[in-house]
Parts: C-alpha cells; sequence; structure tokens
C-alpha cells in the first residue's frame, strides 16, 4: 500500500459531511507497553526535543522508538485525536502499511526452510487454479520473483479500485475480492526483466500462506512473530479496531480530514494489513535483523540487493537498492534495510543500522506538510551517529 491515488476533489466531495468531531471517550485509546518498558537513552532528551519540533511542522501526530546498544528512546509527539483532543502516546496503534510485506517475507521464508514452498516455483503452484486464471503472470512468476516485486503481476491499485474503496464506508472486501481488480490486465512485463513495485505481489503471497498453514494471517503472524516476541498490541483487523487512533489526510493547506472511509477495506491482506504500536513494530524488525527469525542462509537470500531502476528510488530516505521483502537504504550515515509504509491518513518507517546495530522505527497518523517526517529522520541519525 505504499503506492495509492488521492482522489482530492472527490474525497474533498465525499467527506465535506462527515462528522470529524465525534466524541469519544479519552480511555477508548488506552493502552500498556510491556513491563520494565523504559526510556533510557543518553539523547532522549535531544531526541524527543527534535521529535516534537519536527511534529509541528506540518505533522498530526508522531511516535518513535529507537534502540541500540546505549538503551532505548521512546518518544511521541503531536495528537492521536483531534476533535477529541487526545495526546499521541507511544503505546498508540496504527496501520503499519507496507510494512507488513517484511512480515508476509519473512514468513514465506520461514515455510520455505521447512519445506513446505518451494521459492523457484510459480505462485500458481500454491493456489487454487480458478483463484488466479485472471491474473497475469501468475502461472509464470516465482515466488522469489513476486518476493522482489520483479514478477511484473499488474498491481491491484487501479482507478477502478480506488473509487470503490471510497465509494461505501467499507466494502468488507476479502482477499480475494480484491484480486478481482487485476482480472484480465496485461502483465507489466515479462517475469524477472525488471522492477515494479505491486502490492498484488504481496496479496499473492498471503493468500499462499493461508493456503499453505490453513489458517488466518492473523492466527499464521501471532504463532510466527506476535507471541513468540510478545508482541501484543499487533493483530490483523480485518477491519477498523474501535482502539486504534485517527489517520488524517489533508484537503487543503489548512484542513484535515479522517480517513478511516478510506483505509477500512485495507486491514486483511499480506501487502499491508497489519495494526500495531511503535514499540512492537520495532521489536520485530530488530529481531529479524539480529537474526532472531531467519537461518543465515535464508537472511542472506532475502538480503540479495539488486539496484533499483531510478524512476523508483527515493533520494530523500536512501532508498536506492531492494531485496526479497526488505528495502535498502544508503543514508549519510551507513546503510540500513527495513520498509517504509503508507495508507490514507498513516506513515511508517522501519529500518536497522546493521553497522551500528540501532533499531529505528517512526509512525505518522497524518499531516498538513509531510516535511516532519523527513525532519526527524535526518535530525535523529545525526544526533545518534554524529
Amino acid at each position: 500500500m505504499r503506492y495509492f491515488i488521492l482522489l482530492f476533489s472527490i474525497l474533498t466531495t465525499t467527506f465535506s459531511g462527515c462528522a470529524d468531531d465525534l466524541m469519544v471517550p479519552a480511555d477508548s485509546y488506552a493502552c500498556d507497553l510491556p513491563d520494565n518498558t523504559l526510556t533510557d537513552h543518553p539523547d532522549a532528551g535531544q531526541l524527543q526535543l527534535a521529535l516534537e519540533e519536527a511534529t509541528a511542522n506540518g505533522l498530526i501526530g508522531q511516535v518513535a522508538v529507537i534502540r541500540n546498544n546505549q538503551g532505548t528512546f521512546m518518544g511521541a509527539a503531536g495528537k492521536a485525536d483531534l476533535a477529541n483532543n487526545i495526546d499521541m502516546e507511544v503505546c498508540h496503534r496504527m496501520i503499519i502499511a507496507s510494512c507488513t510485506k517484511t512480515f508476509t517475507a519473512t514468513l514465506i521464508f520461514q515455510l520455505a526452510e521447512e519445506g513446505l514452498i518451494d521459492l523457484n516455483e510459480p505462485v500458481s503452484t500454491y493456489l487454487p487454479e480458478d483463484w488466479i486464471a485472471r491474473t497475469g503472470n501468475a502461472h509464470r512468476a516465482s515466488m522469489l520473483q513476486l518476493l522482489s516485486h520483479r514478477s511484473g503481476i499488474p498491481d491491484y491499485y487501479t482507478a477502478r479500485f480506488e473509487l470503490d474503496r471510497i465509494d461505501k464506508f467499507s466494502n468488507h472486501f476479502t482477499g480475494l475480492d480484491i484480486l478481482a481488480y487485476t482480472d484480465d490486465l496485461e502483465p507489466e512485463f515479462e517475469p524477472g526483466a525488471t522492477y515494479s513495485y505491486s502490492n498484488t505481489n504481496y496479496l499473492l503471497l498471503g493468500l499462499v500462506i493461508e493456503q499453505i498453514l490453513d489458517t488466518s494471517l492473523d492466527d499464521a503472524f501471532r504463532e510466527a512473530f506476535f507471541e513468540p516476541l510478545g508482541m501484543a498490541s499487533a493483530s490483523f483487523p480485518g477491519g477498523s479496531p474501535d482502539d486504534m487512533i485517527k489517520g488524517y489526510g489533508a484537503i487543503t493547506d489548512d484542513r484535515v480530514i479522517e480517513t478511516e472511509r478510506l483505509y477500512g477495506d485495507e486491514l486483511g491482506s499480506g501487502d499491508g494489513g497489519l495494526v500495531m504500536n511503535t514499540f512492537d513494530l520495532a521489536t520485530f524488525i530488530e529481531a529479524l535483523g539480529s537474526g532472531q527469525l531467519l537461518s543465515p542462509d535464508s537472511f542472506d537470500q532475502m538480503t540479495d540487493w539488486f539496484d533499483l531502476p531510478e524512476y523508483w528510488t527515493d533520494a530523500d530516505y536512501g532508498f536506492s537498492r531492494n531485496g526479497f521483502g526488505l528495502e535498502y537504504y544508503q543514508t549519510p550515515h551507513g546503510p540500513a534495510f527495513g520498509h517504509f509504509g503508507g495508507v490514507d491518513g498513516f506513515v511508517s518507517i522501519m529500518l536497522y543500522f546493521p553497522e551500528q546495530q540501532t533499531t529505528f522505527v517512526t509512525m505518522i497518523n497524518g499531516a498538513v506538510d509531510f516535511a516532519g517526517r523527513l525532519e526527524f529522520y535526518r535530525e535523529a541519525q545525526r544526533i545518534l551517529f554524529e
């Protein structure tokens, strides 16, 4: 869900009468962090100030969790709910959007380690024919090509999908309902020919997990990650959970709207449907980066980087290469790997700096100006590494 179309003229009309001022009890967002969790990083004061200043620069709210051998920083700034004047907290749950893809990829590699999947086989090997008969390249692209976005399978994020998802507050889409938006679309290219980010790749990989394990993604991820790592806030809700904070999108320079109507249909699939707090997202990427979740051979395969076509790079963050469920970021302070996530009203980035053994995660619930997200990203690295 990294790339999406904002249909501003339609949104302005659709939401102009929405009740953005709906009153909810403050305890609706009540949450906790694990016992004995504390901020003990020596740079905590500087990092909190940088977070507050960056958030004030156009963001609604922002949370950060940073861990290295000096300690842990956990900070929050801004608002979780504007209408009800509820402050952001570290334990608040948000959509992690495409950061979900790294979870999906990790579980696919685990299944391959167990001999349940051959990564060189086409995805059609593991899914019923009637599910993928009309999805271009599904019979030709390998699991590895889906993992690396080199399958040529078209993205379901089409104009028709965009219009349908705002037509109702919730369409109650299943994964197969979403996959149908690729029916009879031409493949983007021959499998393996190049790179093109397609959410459909990870929608399909999520369906493979459910088929192989004969269970829901929520149960599969709970057994593989949430319970072993103590990620109590994490879930595939399948719809907007009552305890999740508000996400916001800007429709003018000084007006935002709540975005639940847009993201409500996107919370159950392997390409972007996970909800959790920033602390748990940091726990996951640190576990992956420190070798707790995959064998060395699988992790080497996951991080077999290749250069991106120039038009897919992101100079602001340093995103320049891709792997197999992980993205490579060349920062001014050395390499990092992780993933970026964005869906209407929420932005997240999770990174692990292997040379410094540093975990860096931020999550944002909307903005009128996204300058603040880069501001903290850069200033925090300066504080940590210079």
